[in-house]
């Protein structure tokens, strides 16, 4: 479709101007160049033409301008897409002689009842893309900004077109027109544009933008430049990958001696934001610490340090704590990791509040045995902390008095018992003569009184014997004569005495005993 649109632009513009004038300008004269494309008959895909490749307008989106590539009319800010060299650029409108860079101001045929004059490529492939000199007429192919492109034979500066110069490129005499700014891509029509640049050395190639400047060429070029990869999170190569260092990731060891043996600890290369160059994880090989680590590499961790996690008790009463052993910051032992609380003056509370290892220690004879009040009324209990621990008190609590009674108790709780009943454990006796009998007074058995514990003996026939054995009150009463004097014996052996009771007790007789006889004188 295109090279069929371009080719009916062609015809038009022949037919309006002759083929005097049309046909430098189609044709292209001796450039080997024709609306159709390049001269090798094919056109190049705009939208990768090596000329335009990664250019970026700095307001995105907008039609192309003069000599940007373009597919069709639709594409370009003037409404005319032109071939040109091996590629459809956008033209502009113009008058008369109106043209840049020796382009032609030409009519066009088919706008009536209008009269369009857009500017036409020159008849040189000048800043052409090329491949050998064959495709660059009156010219040579050569490098110029990292491409191959045509150059136009001249002897000096007055021979090329304006912001050209001659140079000896191949430096054998013959000069080639080259833009003043060096390429062939960079000039007032794309004035401050950017496009891809790249910086390539034997590390690699780092891509970064640079700035059209009609006068100086592509300028400020703002890629890295590459060297070799370190560690630092950056891509320093620029082959897309970050700290892609040899051997990273590896396995690495570093030894010592401990105990007169080589010990290896194994780790790995990585990188490290303190340093540019890998760093082994490995450990060195140490002593064991306590620390979760296996510092001497054998395959255990904090041996000797068995403790470790086990549960630890600090202080004593009120002051214990409950802990584990825990690692040290240093390392070097296990320690539990909390500590006695702090002491406070004694209570009394069953607890250790000085933590000294004793209970209650400030308070004598708690738990004993207590009473409190007197005689009826007393109480026993022990002594118990108070429930503000201040002190220790009888648990016991007094009884009630009542009116007293005689029962060997303190009924009335005053101190004394059984106080008025008189003789209350005086000596008594009941009876008479052999009946009588001795005893104390005690209380009776209602407690309103005393009575005489003793009770009069049974009383026996009357005998000769001193002793009330009736307990009548009489003694030896039916002994007649009794005590009265008497005597036994005659003449000289008579001797006075006593009526007495036999020995039996059932007679009297005299006591008296008769004097032997002698001789009669």
């Amino acid at each position: 479709m295109m090279r069929t649109r371009f080719a009916c632009l062609c015809a038009l513009f022949l037919l309006a101007f002759g083929c005097d004038d049309a046909s430098s300008v189609a044709n292209g004269a001796d450039d080997g160049s024709s609306l159709d494309g390049g001269s090798d008959g094919t056109r190049n895909d705009m939208r990768t033409s090596p000329r335009f490749d990664g250019r970026v307008g700095p307001d995105g989106g907008r039609l192309a301008r003069f000599r940007e590539p373009c597919e069709d009319n639709l594409d370009c800010a003037s409404g005319w897409c032109v071939p040109f060299e091996d590629r459809n650029v956008c033209s502009q409108t113009c008058l008369d002689e109106g043209c840049p860079d020796n382009w032609g101001c030409h009519a066009v045929a088919n706008t009536e009842p209008d009269v369009v004059f857009i500017c036409f490529p020159p008849g040189n492939r000048l800043c052409g893309v090329c491949i050998q000199d064959g495709d660059c007429p009156n010219g040579r192919c050569h490098e110029l900004d990292g491409q191959m492109v045509c150059g136009l034979n001249c002897n000096d500066d007055t021979t090329c077109p304006p912001d050209h110069t001659c140079e000896d490129v191949f430096g054998d005499g013959e000069g080639q027109c080259i833009p003043q700014t060096n390429s062939c891509t960079c000039d007032e029509s794309n004035q401050n544009e950017q496009r891809i640049c790249e910086f390539t050395n034997g590390f690699g190639s780092c891509f970064g933008r640079e700035t059209c400047n009609a006068e100086r060429g592509w300028i400020d070029c703002n890629a890295p430049e590459p060297v070799a990869e370190v560690c630092d999170q950056i891509d320093n190569d620029c082959n897309g990958f970050t700290d892609d260092i040899e051997g990273l990731g590896g396995v690495c060891e570093r030894e010592a001696e401990l105990d007169g043996e080589v010990i290896a600890c194994s780790g790995r290369l990585i990188c490290t934001l303190d340093s540019l160059d890998p760093v082994c994880t490995a450990p060195a090989p140490m002593g064991e610490l306590c620390n979760f680590l296996d510092d001497d590499c054998d395959g255990d961790t904090d041996e000797g340090y068995e403790e470790r996690g086990e549960v630890c008790v600090v202080g004593v009463g009120q002051c214990q704590h409950v802990g584990v052993f825990e690692c040290t910051p240093n390392g070097d032992a296990a320690v539990c990791n909390t500590e006695p609380g702090d002491a406070e003056d004694e209570l009394c509370d069953s607890l250790d509040n000085d933590c000294d290892g004793q209970t209650d220690e400030d308070f004598p004879g708690l738990n004993d045995l207590c009473s409190v009040g007197v005689g009826a009324c007393r109480r026993a209990g022990a002594l118990r902390c108070t429930q503000q621990g201040d002190e220790a008190l009888c648990t016991a609590t007094p009884g009630d008095p009542v009116d007293e009674v005689c029962d060997g108790i303190d009924n009335d709780c005053d101190g004394t018992a059984d106080e008025g009943f008189e003789g209350l454990f005086e000596p008594c006796s009941v009876g008479i003569g052999a009946c009588l009998r001795q005893g104390f007074l005690f209380c009776t058995e209602d407690g309103v009184g005393v009575e005489c514990t003793a009770d009069a003996a049974l009383p026996n026939e009357e005998m000769c014997n001193g002793v009330d054995d009736n307990c009548n009150g009489e003694v030896d009463e039916d002994y007649e004569g009794l005590d009265q004097p008497c005597s036994s014996g005659v003449g000289l052996c008579n001797r006075a005495g006593v009526n007495a009771c036999s020995e039996d007790g059932l007679e009297v007789e005299c006591n008296a005993v008769p004097s032997d006889a002698g001789a009669e004188l």
